[in-house]
Protein backbone atom coordinates (compact mmCIF):
# COMPACT_ATOMS: atom_id res chain seq x y z
CA UNK A 1 0.00 0.00 0.00
CA UNK A 2 1.53 3.68 -0.87
CA UNK A 3 2.55 5.72 1.97
CA UNK A 4 0.46 9.00 2.21
CA UNK A 5 2.00 12.33 0.38
CA UNK A 6 1.99 13.84 3.80
CA UNK A 7 4.72 16.82 3.03
CA UNK A 8 5.05 18.90 -0.35
CA UNK A 9 8.92 18.85 -0.93
CA UNK A 10 11.84 16.60 -0.09
CA UNK A 11 15.48 17.97 -0.30
CA UNK A 12 17.13 14.60 -0.57
CA UNK A 13 20.47 13.68 -0.73
CA UNK A 14 22.23 16.80 0.57
CA UNK A 15 24.87 17.93 3.03
CA UNK A 16 23.09 20.13 5.61
CA UNK A 17 25.00 22.82 7.13
CA UNK A 18 24.00 24.21 10.53
CA UNK A 19 25.94 26.87 12.53
CA UNK A 20 26.69 22.99 14.62
CA UNK A 21 27.69 20.32 12.49
CA UNK A 22 27.31 19.52 8.44
CA UNK A 23 25.80 16.37 7.94
CA UNK A 24 24.12 13.83 5.49
CA UNK A 25 20.17 14.75 6.03
CA UNK A 26 16.87 15.15 4.28
CA UNK A 27 14.99 18.06 4.51
CA UNK A 28 10.59 18.29 4.51
CA UNK A 29 8.47 20.98 3.78
CA UNK A 30 4.96 21.91 4.29
CA UNK A 31 3.64 25.06 2.49
CA UNK A 32 6.02 27.95 3.47
CA UNK A 33 7.60 26.16 6.39
CA UNK A 34 10.14 23.58 7.21
CA UNK A 35 8.70 20.46 8.74
CA UNK A 36 11.52 18.44 9.48
CA UNK A 37 15.39 17.56 9.08
CA UNK A 38 15.68 13.59 9.39
CA UNK A 39 18.12 10.97 8.44
CA UNK A 40 18.60 10.24 4.73
CA UNK A 41 15.88 8.36 2.42
CA UNK A 42 13.67 8.25 6.30
CA UNK A 43 10.97 10.08 4.00
CA UNK A 44 11.16 7.91 1.19
CA UNK A 45 7.48 7.94 -0.68
CA UNK A 46 5.84 10.91 2.29
CA UNK A 47 6.45 14.11 -0.39
CA UNK A 48 4.55 15.05 -3.41
CA UNK A 49 7.66 16.32 -5.00
CA UNK A 50 11.37 15.63 -4.60
CA UNK A 51 14.49 17.54 -5.51
CA UNK A 52 17.78 15.59 -5.83
CA UNK A 53 20.41 17.64 -3.88
CA UNK A 54 22.98 14.76 -4.15
CA UNK A 55 26.19 16.57 -3.99
CA UNK A 56 25.85 19.99 -2.78
CA UNK A 57 25.19 21.92 0.55
CA UNK A 58 21.89 22.47 2.07
CA UNK A 59 22.19 25.81 4.14
CA UNK A 60 20.16 27.96 5.99
CA UNK A 61 18.58 31.12 4.01
CA UNK A 62 21.07 33.78 4.17
CA UNK A 63 20.58 37.06 5.91
CA UNK A 64 22.31 40.13 5.40
CA UNK A 65 21.50 42.16 8.17
CA UNK A 66 23.33 45.54 6.42
CA UNK A 67 22.34 46.83 3.62
CA UNK A 68 21.41 50.35 1.70
CA UNK A 69 19.37 50.09 -1.01
CA UNK A 70 17.41 54.14 -1.08
CA UNK A 71 20.95 55.76 -2.50
CA UNK A 72 20.97 55.00 -5.96
CA UNK A 73 18.50 57.34 -7.96
CA UNK A 74 16.31 54.91 -9.12
CA UNK A 75 12.70 55.15 -8.03
CA UNK A 76 12.01 53.14 -4.44
CA UNK A 77 10.37 50.15 -6.75
CA UNK A 78 13.60 49.89 -8.83
CA UNK A 79 16.00 49.85 -5.52
CA UNK A 80 14.10 47.48 -4.09
CA UNK A 81 13.52 45.15 -6.86
CA UNK A 82 16.76 44.95 -8.25
CA UNK A 83 18.62 44.69 -5.07
CA UNK A 84 16.46 41.79 -3.92
CA UNK A 85 16.93 40.07 -7.06
CA UNK A 86 21.17 40.48 -6.51
CA UNK A 87 20.08 39.19 -2.83
CA UNK A 88 18.63 36.17 -4.52
CA UNK A 89 21.07 35.59 -6.78
CA UNK A 90 23.68 35.98 -4.29
CA UNK A 91 21.95 32.88 -2.14
CA UNK A 92 20.32 35.67 0.68
CA UNK A 93 16.98 35.46 1.51
CA UNK A 94 16.00 37.92 4.26
CA UNK A 95 17.77 41.71 3.34
CA UNK A 96 17.73 43.97 6.34
CA UNK A 97 17.61 47.38 5.40
CA UNK A 98 19.79 50.26 6.78
CA UNK A 99 17.42 53.60 7.01
CA UNK A 100 17.35 55.82 4.32
CA UNK A 101 17.80 59.47 4.64
CA UNK A 102 13.90 61.76 5.53
CA UNK A 103 12.76 64.96 5.77
CA UNK A 104 12.85 66.24 9.34
CA UNK A 105 9.74 64.78 11.27
CA UNK A 106 8.14 62.42 8.52
CA UNK A 107 10.50 58.84 9.77
CA UNK A 108 7.54 57.07 10.50
CA UNK A 109 6.02 58.40 7.08
CA UNK A 110 9.11 57.20 5.26
CA UNK A 111 9.12 53.81 6.66
CA UNK A 112 5.67 53.00 5.47
CA UNK A 113 6.29 54.51 2.13
CA UNK A 114 9.40 52.14 2.48
CA UNK A 115 7.42 49.11 3.05
CA UNK A 116 5.13 49.85 0.26
CA UNK A 117 7.84 49.89 -2.24
CA UNK A 118 8.83 46.25 -1.26
CA UNK A 119 5.56 45.16 -0.88
CA UNK A 120 5.02 45.52 -4.38
CA UNK A 121 8.47 44.78 -5.69
CA UNK A 122 10.64 42.28 -3.02
CA UNK A 123 11.61 39.36 -4.39
CA UNK A 124 12.94 37.79 -0.73
CA UNK A 125 11.56 38.70 2.54
CA UNK A 126 13.18 41.76 4.25
CA UNK A 127 12.89 43.97 7.57
CA UNK A 128 13.95 47.81 7.99
CA UNK A 129 16.34 49.50 10.82
CA UNK A 130 15.31 52.65 11.68
CA UNK A 131 16.84 55.72 12.50
CA UNK A 132 18.21 57.15 16.03
CA UNK A 133 19.53 60.03 16.09
CA UNK A 134 19.31 62.90 18.64
CA UNK A 135 16.61 64.92 16.84
CA UNK A 136 14.53 62.21 16.46
CA UNK A 137 14.58 60.85 19.83
CA UNK A 138 10.71 61.04 20.03
CA UNK A 139 10.64 58.57 16.75
CA UNK A 140 11.86 55.71 18.77
CA UNK A 141 9.15 54.36 19.99
CA UNK A 142 6.41 55.04 17.36
CA UNK A 143 9.27 53.35 15.08
CA UNK A 144 9.57 50.35 17.32
CA UNK A 145 5.76 49.74 17.35
CA UNK A 146 5.79 50.04 13.48
CA UNK A 147 7.42 46.89 13.34
CA UNK A 148 11.53 47.80 12.81
CA UNK A 149 13.99 45.33 13.80
CA UNK A 150 16.60 47.62 15.29
CA UNK A 151 17.77 51.04 15.35
CA UNK A 152 20.50 52.88 13.56
CA UNK A 153 22.94 55.50 14.03
CA UNK A 154 25.96 57.46 13.43
CA UNK A 155 27.96 59.59 15.66
CA UNK A 156 28.74 62.57 13.92
CA UNK A 157 26.94 65.67 12.72
CA UNK A 158 25.28 65.81 9.38
CA UNK A 159 27.16 66.27 6.64
CA UNK A 160 27.12 69.25 4.12
CA UNK A 161 24.00 69.16 2.33
CA UNK A 162 22.31 66.54 4.62
CA UNK A 163 21.10 68.90 7.66
CA UNK A 164 17.50 67.80 7.05
CA UNK A 165 18.11 64.07 7.22
CA UNK A 166 17.19 64.29 10.74
CA UNK A 167 17.07 60.99 13.30
CA UNK A 168 19.97 59.32 12.40
CA UNK A 169 23.01 61.76 13.79
CA UNK A 170 24.67 61.84 17.20
CA UNK A 171 26.42 64.71 17.61
CA UNK A 172 28.34 64.33 20.72
CA UNK A 173 28.42 61.65 23.78
CA UNK A 174 25.28 63.41 25.35
CA UNK A 175 23.61 62.49 22.68
CA UNK A 176 24.24 59.38 21.74
CA UNK A 177 23.60 58.52 25.71
CA UNK A 178 19.72 59.93 25.21
CA UNK A 179 19.69 57.97 22.23
CA UNK A 180 21.20 54.91 23.61
CA UNK A 181 18.56 54.80 26.80
CA UNK A 182 15.64 55.72 24.66
CA UNK A 183 16.35 52.34 22.39
CA UNK A 184 17.14 50.39 25.87
CA UNK A 185 13.41 51.23 26.14
CA UNK A 186 12.20 49.39 23.81
CA UNK A 187 14.20 46.02 23.77
CA UNK A 188 15.59 46.32 20.43
CA UNK A 189 19.16 46.87 19.37
CA UNK A 190 21.09 49.86 18.20
CA UNK A 191 23.43 49.05 15.06
CA UNK A 192 26.38 52.17 15.31
CA UNK A 193 28.78 53.23 13.22
CA UNK A 194 31.97 53.34 14.91
CA UNK A 195 34.58 56.39 13.98
CA UNK A 196 34.86 59.69 16.07
CA UNK A 197 33.79 62.49 13.85
CA UNK A 198 35.77 65.03 15.80
CA UNK A 199 39.29 62.79 14.88
CA UNK A 200 37.76 62.32 11.58
CA UNK A 201 36.75 65.80 10.81
CA UNK A 202 39.88 67.24 12.20
CA UNK A 203 42.39 65.37 9.99
CA UNK A 204 40.34 65.66 6.90
CA UNK A 205 40.37 69.25 6.85
CA UNK A 206 44.07 69.41 7.61
CA UNK A 207 44.43 67.08 3.98
CA UNK A 208 42.47 69.03 2.52
CA UNK A 209 44.29 72.02 3.05
CA UNK A 210 47.62 70.38 2.06
CA UNK A 211 45.75 69.79 -1.24
CA UNK A 212 45.06 66.00 -0.91
CA UNK A 213 42.29 63.95 -2.60
CA UNK A 214 43.90 60.53 -3.08
CA UNK A 215 43.04 57.21 -1.75
CA UNK A 216 45.37 57.50 1.12
CA UNK A 217 44.41 60.60 2.10
CA UNK A 218 41.64 59.05 3.06
CA UNK A 219 42.59 56.34 4.86
CA UNK A 220 44.64 59.26 6.87
CA UNK A 221 41.76 61.20 7.79
CA UNK A 222 40.33 57.33 9.17
CA UNK A 223 42.78 56.05 11.15
CA UNK A 224 42.69 52.74 13.08
CA UNK A 225 42.72 55.20 16.45
CA UNK A 226 39.06 56.88 15.44
CA UNK A 227 37.50 53.76 15.17
CA UNK A 228 39.00 52.49 18.67
CA UNK A 229 37.95 55.36 20.48
CA UNK A 230 34.44 55.66 19.31
CA UNK A 231 33.59 52.18 20.33
CA UNK A 232 35.41 52.36 23.57
CA UNK A 233 32.54 55.53 24.15
CA UNK A 234 29.79 53.61 22.22
CA UNK A 235 30.93 50.25 25.45
CA UNK A 236 30.54 52.39 27.80
CA UNK A 237 27.47 54.25 27.31
CA UNK A 238 25.95 50.73 26.29
CA UNK A 239 26.80 49.26 29.74
CA UNK A 240 25.53 52.20 31.61
CA UNK A 241 22.55 52.22 29.68
CA UNK A 242 21.87 48.52 29.17
CA UNK A 243 20.78 48.71 25.44
CA UNK A 244 21.91 46.21 23.28
CA UNK A 245 25.28 47.71 21.65
CA UNK A 246 26.16 45.93 17.58
CA UNK A 247 29.13 47.72 15.93
CA UNK A 248 28.82 47.60 12.89
CA UNK A 249 31.72 47.28 9.82
CA UNK A 250 34.05 46.45 12.26
CA UNK A 251 37.71 46.93 11.11
CA UNK A 252 39.71 47.01 13.60
CA UNK A 253 40.87 44.05 16.04
CA UNK A 254 41.69 46.52 19.16
CA UNK A 255 37.57 46.84 18.76
CA UNK A 256 36.72 43.06 18.76
CA UNK A 257 39.44 42.55 22.19
CA UNK A 258 36.99 45.48 23.74
CA UNK A 259 33.62 44.31 22.96
CA UNK A 260 35.21 40.81 24.25
CA UNK A 261 35.66 42.39 27.67
CA UNK A 262 32.91 44.16 27.64
CA UNK A 263 30.32 41.20 27.19
CA UNK A 264 32.73 39.43 29.52
CA UNK A 265 31.28 42.04 32.01
CA UNK A 266 28.01 41.37 31.37
CA UNK A 267 27.68 44.41 28.38
CA UNK A 268 25.29 43.43 25.80
CA UNK A 269 27.25 44.08 22.72
CA UNK A 270 27.65 41.77 19.52
CA UNK A 271 29.46 42.89 16.48
CA UNK A 272 29.93 42.55 12.63
CA UNK A 273 32.33 42.91 10.01
CA UNK A 274 31.95 42.80 5.80
CA UNK A 275 34.07 41.28 3.57
CA UNK A 276 36.10 44.10 2.34
CA UNK A 277 37.50 43.98 5.74
CA UNK A 278 38.86 40.75 5.71
CA UNK A 279 39.64 40.66 1.74
CA UNK A 280 40.48 44.30 0.73
CA UNK A 281 43.53 46.15 1.41
CA UNK A 282 44.59 50.16 1.64
CA UNK A 283 46.58 49.00 -1.53
CA UNK A 284 42.92 48.76 -3.27
CA UNK A 285 42.25 52.23 -2.03
CA UNK A 286 45.45 53.27 -3.40
CA UNK A 287 45.15 51.92 -6.34
CA UNK A 288 41.23 52.63 -6.77
CA UNK A 289 40.05 55.84 -5.21
CA UNK A 290 36.62 56.38 -4.94
CA UNK A 291 35.88 53.25 -5.89
CA UNK A 292 37.30 51.63 -3.32
CA UNK A 293 36.26 54.14 -1.46
CA UNK A 294 34.22 52.45 2.32
CA UNK A 295 33.56 54.33 6.13
CA UNK A 296 35.92 52.80 7.54
CA UNK A 297 38.56 52.77 5.42
CA UNK A 298 39.99 49.32 4.03
CA UNK A 299 43.35 48.95 6.24
CA UNK A 300 46.45 47.64 5.73
CA UNK A 301 47.42 43.92 5.46
CA UNK A 302 48.73 43.57 8.95
CA UNK A 303 45.31 44.82 10.05
CA UNK A 304 43.69 42.68 7.87
CA UNK A 305 45.79 39.46 9.42
CA UNK A 306 44.91 39.93 12.93
CA UNK A 307 41.38 40.71 12.28
CA UNK A 308 40.84 37.30 10.75
CA UNK A 309 42.74 35.97 14.05
CA UNK A 310 39.54 37.86 15.83
CA UNK A 311 37.05 36.20 13.65
CA UNK A 312 38.68 32.65 13.51
CA UNK A 313 38.80 33.11 17.36
CA UNK A 314 34.91 33.56 17.13
CA UNK A 315 35.17 37.38 18.58
CA UNK A 316 32.63 37.91 15.37
CA UNK A 317 29.04 37.87 15.45
CA UNK A 318 27.81 38.47 11.96
CA UNK A 319 29.75 38.99 8.28
CA UNK A 320 27.34 41.54 6.27
CA UNK A 321 28.18 42.94 3.33
CA UNK A 322 27.35 46.71 3.92
CA UNK A 323 25.78 46.60 0.49
CA UNK A 324 25.42 50.21 -1.22
CA UNK A 325 23.30 50.43 -3.78
CA UNK A 326 24.31 53.23 -6.87
CA UNK A 327 23.96 54.15 -9.95
CA UNK A 328 27.14 54.23 -12.39
CA UNK A 329 27.23 57.94 -12.14
CA UNK A 330 27.47 57.59 -8.39
CA UNK A 331 31.13 58.75 -8.53
CA UNK A 332 31.28 60.94 -11.16
CA UNK A 333 33.91 63.21 -9.27
CA UNK A 334 36.57 61.22 -10.80
CA UNK A 335 39.64 59.04 -9.77
CA UNK A 336 41.12 62.05 -8.22
CA UNK A 337 38.50 63.47 -6.12
CA UNK A 338 38.34 60.69 -2.75
CA UNK A 339 36.00 63.56 -0.85
CA UNK A 340 33.32 63.94 -2.39
CA UNK A 341 32.74 60.87 -3.66
CA UNK A 342 30.28 58.56 -1.98
CA UNK A 343 31.38 55.44 0.55
CA UNK A 344 30.60 51.99 -0.20
CA UNK A 345 29.92 49.32 -2.59
CA UNK A 346 27.66 46.29 -3.96
CA UNK A 347 27.80 43.28 -1.95
CA UNK A 348 25.07 41.35 -2.11
CA UNK A 349 25.61 38.99 -4.92
CA UNK A 350 29.05 38.36 -4.37
CA UNK A 351 28.98 38.06 -0.58
CA UNK A 352 28.35 34.56 -0.26
CA UNK A 353 30.78 33.12 -2.66
CA UNK A 354 33.52 35.03 -1.84
CA UNK A 355 32.87 33.56 1.97
CA UNK A 356 32.91 29.98 0.70
CA UNK A 357 36.17 31.24 -0.72
CA UNK A 358 37.28 31.94 2.72
CA UNK A 359 36.40 28.25 3.86
CA UNK A 360 38.42 26.94 0.52
CA UNK A 361 41.10 28.58 2.10
CA UNK A 362 41.19 27.13 5.57
CA UNK A 363 40.02 30.83 6.96
CA UNK A 364 36.43 29.51 7.92
CA UNK A 365 34.39 26.10 8.51
CA UNK A 366 31.30 25.69 7.09
CA UNK A 367 29.53 26.00 10.23
CA UNK A 368 30.92 29.60 10.81
CA UNK A 369 28.89 30.49 7.74
CA UNK A 370 25.70 29.20 8.91
CA UNK A 371 26.42 30.97 11.79
CA UNK A 372 27.53 34.44 11.47
CA UNK A 373 25.47 34.89 8.11
CA UNK A 374 22.21 33.00 9.54
CA UNK A 375 21.90 32.31 13.06
CA UNK A 376 22.77 35.30 14.30
CA UNK A 377 21.81 37.79 12.46
CA UNK A 378 18.53 36.01 13.09
CA UNK A 379 18.93 35.97 16.75
CA UNK A 380 20.42 39.81 17.25
CA UNK A 381 17.79 41.13 15.41
CA UNK A 382 14.45 38.96 16.74
CA UNK A 383 13.84 37.31 13.65
CA UNK A 384 14.64 33.76 15.03
CA UNK A 385 12.71 30.82 15.04
CA UNK A 386 11.43 32.13 11.93
CA UNK A 387 14.27 32.84 10.14
CA UNK A 388 18.08 31.49 10.81
CA UNK A 389 18.37 27.85 11.24
CA UNK A 390 16.88 24.86 8.82
CA UNK A 391 14.36 23.40 12.14
CA UNK A 392 10.62 22.33 12.24
CA UNK A 393 8.64 25.48 12.35
CA UNK A 394 11.17 27.98 10.73
CA UNK A 395 9.97 29.55 6.87
CA UNK A 396 11.22 26.97 4.08
CA UNK A 397 14.46 29.70 3.71
CA UNK A 398 16.92 27.67 2.19
CA UNK A 399 20.18 28.23 -0.33
CA UNK A 400 21.48 24.88 -2.10
CA UNK A 401 25.48 25.45 -3.01
CA UNK A 402 27.83 23.40 -5.22
CA UNK A 403 31.17 23.70 -3.47
CA UNK A 404 32.61 22.65 -6.08
CA UNK A 405 33.25 25.19 -9.12
CA UNK A 406 35.95 27.91 -8.71
CA UNK A 407 36.11 31.74 -10.73
CA UNK A 408 36.45 35.25 -10.72
CA UNK A 409 33.96 37.05 -9.13
CA UNK A 410 31.72 38.48 -12.07
CA UNK A 411 29.79 40.77 -12.90
CA UNK A 412 26.49 40.20 -14.02
CA UNK A 413 24.64 39.84 -10.68
CA UNK A 414 26.85 42.84 -9.09
CA UNK A 415 26.13 44.94 -12.18
CA UNK A 416 22.39 44.42 -11.43
CA UNK A 417 22.59 47.73 -8.44
CA UNK A 418 25.41 49.00 -9.02
CA UNK A 419 26.92 49.02 -12.62
CA UNK A 420 31.06 49.24 -12.40
CA UNK A 421 31.43 49.34 -8.59
CA UNK A 422 32.77 46.21 -7.89
CA UNK A 423 35.94 46.41 -8.91
CA UNK A 424 38.04 46.09 -5.87
CA UNK A 425 36.99 42.34 -5.76
CA UNK A 426 38.97 42.04 -9.30
CA UNK A 427 41.75 38.99 -9.08
CA UNK A 428 39.93 37.42 -6.00
CA UNK A 429 38.50 33.67 -6.76
CA UNK A 430 35.58 32.04 -5.77
CA UNK A 431 34.94 28.83 -4.41
CA UNK A 432 31.78 27.84 -5.05
CA UNK A 433 27.90 28.62 -6.58
CA UNK A 434 24.36 29.15 -5.58
CA UNK A 435 22.62 26.70 -7.31
CA UNK A 436 19.25 27.16 -5.81
CA UNK A 437 17.68 30.32 -3.26
CA UNK A 438 14.25 29.58 -1.95
CA UNK A 439 12.59 31.82 0.33
CA UNK A 440 9.61 30.41 2.08
CA UNK A 441 9.50 27.27 0.26
CA UNK A 442 8.97 28.48 -3.64
CA UNK A 443 12.32 28.67 -5.81
CA UNK A 444 13.44 32.53 -6.29
CA UNK A 445 16.62 31.47 -8.25
CA UNK A 446 16.69 27.78 -9.74
CA UNK A 447 19.72 26.48 -11.66
CA UNK A 448 21.02 30.13 -12.31
CA UNK A 449 17.67 31.55 -13.28
CA UNK A 450 15.18 33.39 -12.05
CA UNK A 451 12.31 31.50 -10.63
CA UNK A 452 10.62 34.26 -8.53
CA UNK A 453 8.69 37.21 -8.97
CA UNK A 454 8.34 40.82 -7.46
CA UNK A 455 6.19 41.05 -4.35
CA UNK A 456 7.01 37.67 -3.09
CA UNK A 457 8.77 38.42 -0.26
CA UNK A 458 7.49 39.20 3.16
CA UNK A 459 7.87 41.76 5.56
CA UNK A 460 9.81 40.34 9.17
CA UNK A 461 9.59 41.93 12.30
CA UNK A 462 11.21 41.92 15.38
CA UNK A 463 10.37 39.02 18.08
CA UNK A 464 10.67 41.21 21.67
CA UNK A 465 9.73 38.81 23.73
CA UNK A 466 13.15 36.16 23.56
Amino acid sequence: MARAKRFDLLIKGGLVVTAEKVTPADVLLAGEKIAGVVYPGAADGLCRHTVDASGLCVFPGIIDSHVHLGFSGRSPGEEVQLGTLAAALGGITTVLEMPIPYPRGQAVDALEERKLAAAAHAMVDYGFHGPAGEEGIADIPRLAAAGVTGFHTVMAKAPPGRADETGLWCSDEGALWEVFRAVAGTGLPVAMHSESYAICARLQERLEAQGRRDGMAYAAAHPEVAEVAAAAGALALAEASKVSLHLCHTSVPRVMEMATAARERGTKVTLETCPQYLLATVDDLARLGPLAKCSPPLRSHSTVRALWTGVKEGRCDVIASGHTAEGSGARSPGPHDIWNATTGFPGLSTMLRLMLDAVAGGHLEMTDLARMLALRPAQIFGIYPQKGALQPGADADLVLIDVRPEGPVGPPAAALCAEGMARVYEGHSTAGAVVGTMVRGAWVVRDGKVKGRPGWGKPVAAWRGQ
